[in-house]
C-alpha cells in the first residue's frame, strides 16, 4: 500500500478507501459553508467604526 504523509503512515485506518471519502464529503460541506458566508451582504459601519470580519 502506497501511503502519503505522517498522518497516513501513523494511523491504520487511513488507508481505508471511506477515509479519503470522508474528507471529499467534509471538504464539500465546508466549500458550502465558505459560499454562504460569502454571499452575506456586507457589514456597516456602527457608530463610524469599521466591523472587526
Amino acid at each position: 500500500m502506497v501511503t502519503r504523509g505522517v498522518w497516513t503512515t501513523a494511523l491504520p485506518f487511513s488507508g481505508r478507501p471511506w477515509f479519503y471519502v470522508t474528507g471529499v464529503v467534509a471538504s464539500a460541506c465546508r466549500l458550502r459553508d465558505l459560499v454562504t458566508v460569502l454571499r452575506f451582504p456586507a457589514k456597516e459601519a456602527v457608530d463610524g467604526r469599521r466591523p472587526i470580519w
